[in-house]
């Protein structure tokens, strides 16, 4: 009789553990999964924010039409998240991007995310540009939890073209660019102009990037195709919430 208990006993045992194991294997999959179709998070594209155009009326949103959408966000109940957190929340989520590191993000668009309690993921390219964030501004906002800083290479220039020792090198070097400026690990790269192809998918996983980010031209159809809805100047409130229903 006693052996017959510590059969069932050690059975029962075994069958919790595999019951244990299938539920930590599912939760795992579905965090990480980036099949098309099962991913709630929206990317939004931005660049600069100021009144002034300075002569590229499109890509300078006003500050006064950021906050407008920041506030859509919060209202409608939305979670932002940060790039490379990307895919992994099953609720309502966006992630808010700006390209290129314009210094109009830490004087207008740091406050907005501050006050409406919104992350955003900043992709820098690391070429020296008066235009271009100081490496202090940076530093204050990594430090405040709000931004993260991501890759958006070196020269920003089409790499379609480049040879592959040259994907190499803007991908590697911008990188360390940026470890160095915030003290953290980059893990996402942005295309310059949403320009990819394999070869240069390739190169990021052979960097350990674990994401990329193209613009309107991604498909989501996996995550070096991370599709990206560019908010223009002229892009309205309506035309806003629009975009938060597409794909």
């Amino acid at each position: 009789m006693k052996n017959k208990i510590r059969l069932w006993i050690t059975a029962a045992a075994a069958f919790i553990v595999v019951i244990v194991a299938l539920i930590i294997y599912a939760n795992v999959n579905s965090s990480n999964s980036l099949a098309p179709g099962s991913i709630k998070t929206k990317v939004f594209l931005y660049h600069a924010v100021s009144d002034s155009t300075k002569g590229d009326d499109a890509l300078f949103v006003s500050p006064a039409s950021l906050e407008e959408q920041l506030k859509l966000l919060a209202n409608e109940g939305y979670v932002s998240v940060f790039a490379d957190e990307y895919g992994t929340y099953d609720k309502k989520t966006v992630a808010i991007t700006f390209d290129d590191g314009y210094d109009s993000v830490y004087t207008e668009a740091f406050p907005l995310l501050k006050k409406y309690n919104m992350k955003a993921t900043v992709f820098l390219i690391t070429s020296p540009s008066e235009t271009r964030l100081s490496g202090s501004h940076i530093k204050e906002m990594a430090r405040s939890g709000t931004v993260r800083f991501e890759s958006h290479s070196v020269s920003h220039k089409n790499m379609t073209s480049f040879t592959y020792d040259e994907i190499k090198t803007e991908l590697s070097e911008s990188r360390s660019a940026v470890q160095k400026l915030t003290g953290r690990g980059v893990r996402c790269f942005s295309y310059p102009y949403g320009a990819y192809d394999d070869e240069i998918k390739a190169a990021l996983r052979e960097f350990g990037y674990k994401f990329g980010y193209a613009i309107d031209n991604g498909d989501n159809a996996d995550e070096f195709s991370i599709k990206r809805t560019t908010v223009w100047r002229a892009t309205t409130i309506e035309t806003f919430k629009k975009m938060l229903e597409t794909e």
